[in-house]
């Protein structure tokens, strides 16, 4: 699987892989909440970043998903690529040693949110999850739907619908899905007043290269229009 590599603190966008928005966040609190302990126990968070990063640079991840599991005794297992305080598995999902490892810890439940468009084969990343989760085990899963470029290293363009994100994983029934919006880049510039300058003066300076240009140009793109996500909690056939 491609590296999700280093996560850029962004407020009220998923562009960071692994990360998630205050509305996603929500959106998942309240799937997460619908089900069982037992059900969920212990839990995969595939992409996670540290401990740090969780509670600093994306705060509702940790108030609205993972101190409410905490609060009900679910055990979660936090996944990434890089070592770091706070990542319990480190390793490729796609690597046969590593799903050995994860699957001996019993997982029912996985969390895999922003990530599906930052790899190059998905197929091979959908197969891990399957393999991941036992009959009955819940996929808790998200993808931009509406969205700028956002290379984490690399960004595919794969903006999914929910129905479109049920039909890449058969082996898996489709519980509930919701395509959600969560603000405009202009409401991000509102909030990070700085953004302005910053991105004029390295432009006149001549400090962007191709791929940051290609960046900002998206961003305005959605000046007005919603960022959209697409969330799904789905069940292993």
């Amino acid at each position: 699987m491609e590296s999700p590599a280093p996560r850029a603190a962004g407020r009220g966008r998923p562009s960071p892989a692994g990360s998630v928005s205050p509305e996603e966040a929500r959106w998942f609190g309240r799937a997460l909440a619908a089900v069982p302990t037992p059900h969920l126990t212990p839990l995969l968070d595939l992409g996670s970043s540290s401990a740090a990063y969780r509670r600093v640079a994306a705060p509702e991840s940790e108030s609205e998903i993972f101190a409410p599991l905490a609060g009900r005794g679910v055990a979660v297992h936090h996944v990434d690529l890089k070592p770091a305080p706070g990542v319990d598995v480190v390793g490729d999902v796609c690597d046969p040693a590593v799903q050995d490892r994860m699957r001996r810890l019993g997982v029912r439940a996985v969390m895999c949110t922003n990530l599906l468009e930052h790899v190059t084969d998905r197929a091979a990343v959908c197969r891990a999850l399957e393999a991941l989760l036992p009959s009955g085990g819940l996929l808790f899963l998200s993808v931009p739907r509406a969205y700028p470029y956002h290379p984490d290293p690399i960004d595919t363009g794969f903006r999914p619908d929910v129905d479109e994100l049920g039909r890449l994983l058969p082996g898996f029934e489709l519980l509930r899905g919701e395509v959600v919006p969560f603000g405009t880049y202009a409401a991000q510039l509102r909030r990070k007043q700085w953004l302005v300058p910053r991105d004029a003066y390295l432009l006149v300076a001549g400090l962007w290269g191709r791929n940051r240009w290609r960046v900002l140009r998206e961003n305005y793109r959605f000046l007005r229009r919603p960022f959209e996500q697409s969330c799904a909690v789905l069940r292993r056939r």
